[in-house]
């Protein structure tokens, strides 16, 4: 696969202001203080997506990039101590920033806690020299007011479809989102984890080049329906 069309494209664009606060030593944005991510130095293109827990693994596989596509429980330490996980998720090529939830059924303080969490993390991995991909994650247009804060623009990012399948009102919020993403932030690269709904329109195909990854559960199934089980 040819990514030579990015080459032009690819400049990521600081958003830090001398007026920005500043806490941790970390520069802030927005009326929740979330910290603001430069991206990462070059495009990344993952020969696989491995979970973050998985850091070992990473160290002889050229091109891993590590994720936490996983329930809150498993990425809370990680989270919580950033710091502590510097050397192990340096194996990694790359790193996709955590993803912890907004679930619909929160209360809007929740949310915006965790993504702020979610990016102080990886604002203390990018200090200590860690290659982060920033992860977005929204509900539904509530977020809007916060969750595309302190993301690099005309960079890449990372999503995650897994939580947003079940049912058509998360799938009709998961499109609309990234459809919003992409004026704000106009990625030139998304790596995806887990299906692509039918209902992305082909002019989202069009503004950014996609990069699919099976989440485990698509990768069990597709296993089994190549073994011939229905």
């Amino acid at each position: 696969m040819n990514y030579s069309q990015f080459d032009n494209r690819w400049r990521v664009e600081s958003t830090l202001t001398t007026t920005s606060p500043t806490t941790f030593g970390l520069r802030l944005t927005g009326e929740e203080k979330i910290p603001i991510l430069h991206g990462p130095s070059k495009l990344f293109i993952p020969s696989k997506l491995e979970v973050f827990s998985k850091w070992k693994s990473a160290t002889n596989s050229p091109g891993s990039v590590l994720h936490f596509y996983v329930n809150d429980a498993r990425q809370q330490y990680a989270v919580n101590n950033p710091l502590k996980w510097v050397e192990r998720l340096s194996h990694a090529s790359a790193v996709i920033s955590p993803d912890m939830s907004l679930r619909f059924h929160d209360a809007p303080c929740v949310r915006r806690v965790n993504t702020r969490n979610n990016r102080i993390a990886a604002a203390r991995w990018e200090e200590h020299g860690l290659q982060v991909i920033p992860n977005v994650r929204w509900n539904d247009s509530d977020d809007y007011e916060f969750c595309f804060d302190g993301l690099p623009p005309r960079s890449q990012l990372a999503v995650s479809s897994v939580t947003m399948m079940k049912v058509n009102a998360d799938v009709k919020n998961l499109v609309h989102g990234f459809q919003e993403m992409l004026e704000r932030l106009e990625p030139v690269l998304v790596i995806w984890h887990g299906r692509v709904p039918a209902e992305l329109p082909m002019s989202c195909h069009l503004k950014t080049k996609i990069m699919t990854f099976p989440s485990r559960v698509d990768s069990a199934y597709n296993k089994v329906q190549g073994n011939g089980w229905r």
